[in-house]
């Protein structure tokens, strides 16, 4: 009840007349938003939420209900306004070439380009065999001793430590492999046991 007081006392009575006035206002400052590129953003916001506080008034008759209406479309308002700035720009910079298109005439840049083609042309299948590229050849391997290019006769800690390591996996394995092959034995050995033990009882 108390909430209903406080609302009613902030309403207006307003005649035909001056809902009229207050609607050719609106008019008119519609009018003065269609040439809103002459006015910088702060006028043409103080405009647009002029226009919503005053249609706010003409609809509720209550300052605090149009107050608050109109504050709440405006920033919605505004947020669009400014989502669409963001595109325009957005699209205003990609229209713009980022660098310097004459840079492509100077020479320099010219046999760049031209060395780049030819590469291109040998990479899709323009590279040219000789005579010696479509004869057969033994394997290289034989006839190449590879025992001289051997290091194995040095001495290396880290070859011998992982030679180590390899060797205890594989004894890790064994042994893994040996209790999962005995398992089964060492369980019926278990119940043998068990039922000698009750036996003697």
């Amino acid at each position: 009840m108390a909430k209903s007081k406080k609302i009613n006392s902030f309403n207006l009575e307003l005649n035909n007349k001056e809902v009229r006035i207050l609607l050719t206002v609106v008019i008119i400052l519609i009018i003065i938003l269609l040439f809103r590129k002459s006015f910088n953003r702060v006028i043409e916001k103080f405009i647009v939420f002029s226009i919503l506080f005053l249609l706010f008034l003409i609809i509720s008759k209550n300052i605090l209900i149009t107050f608050i209406g109109s504050c709440i479309i405006f920033l919605l308002i505004n947020l669009i306004m400014n989502y669409r700035n963001t595109i325009e720009n957005f699209d205003n910079s990609l229209s713009e070439p980022p660098f310097d298109i004459n840079l492509f005439s100077k020479d320099d840049i010219k046999k760049s380009g031209d060395s780049i083609k030819e590469i291109v042309k040998l990479v899709n299948g323009g590279i040219k065999l000789k005579d010696d590229d479509k004869t057969n050849v033994d394997n290289i391997g034989s006839s190449i001793d590879l025992t001289k290019l051997s290091d194995d006769s040095k001495p290396n800690a880290l070859r011998d430590a992982q030679k180590e390591t390899y060797e205890l996996i594989n004894t890790v394995n064994a042994l893994k492999d040996t209790i999962t092959t005995l398992a089964p034995v060492l369980n019926e050995g278990k119940k043998l046991m068990s039922i000698f033990e009750s036996l003697k009882i």
